[in-house]
């Protein structure tokens, strides 16, 4: 089952996106902010993070981002940015930083959905990609 961490500081705001992701059979972890979150995503190793950007402290998002791509086990996980300020220079920063996909709010469910099945169908075309490329003879 494909595990799902949501980090977000308005509870409702996790509700609503935890119930649209378990109708769709992914197993979701929750985090109030990105120290909490971090602390997760290094013990669940969740396949995709999806990550507010404002939380208790302006950025926290982009600080939290930061914190997975410099550790080497969270380097790889694709992340979605959610805000509800995605200008074009926040959304820069976001990209400079590793992010993966931006979710602007308010956003639909449906929205969530083709983000969140966009990342994870790369993540299996790269997995897969590497799978054969290292499953092949080598010639000696």
């Amino acid at each position: 089952m494909i595990k799902i961490l949501v980090i977000d500081d308005e509870i409702w705001l996790r509700e609503m996106i935890r119930l649209a992701l378990v109708q769709r059979d992914f197993q979701v972890i929750e985090a109030v902010d990105g120290e909490t979150g971090f602390a997760l995503a290094r013990k669940e190793l969740p396949d995709l993070i999806l990550c507010d950007v404002n939380m208790d402290k302006a950025g926290a998002g982009y600080t939290m981002l930061e914190k997975l791509r410099a550790d080497i086990i969270t380097a790889a996980i694709p992340v979605i940015l959610m805000t509800g300020l995605a200008d074009a220079t926040g959304m820069r920063r976001g990209m400079e930083l590793g992010a993966d996909d931006y979710l602007p709010k308010p956003f639909k469910i449906d929205e969530l959905y083709a983000s969140v099945e966009a990342r994870l169908r790369k993540m299996r075309t790269v997995r897969e990609a590497a799978e054969r490329k290292f499953s092949r003879p080598r010639p000696d």
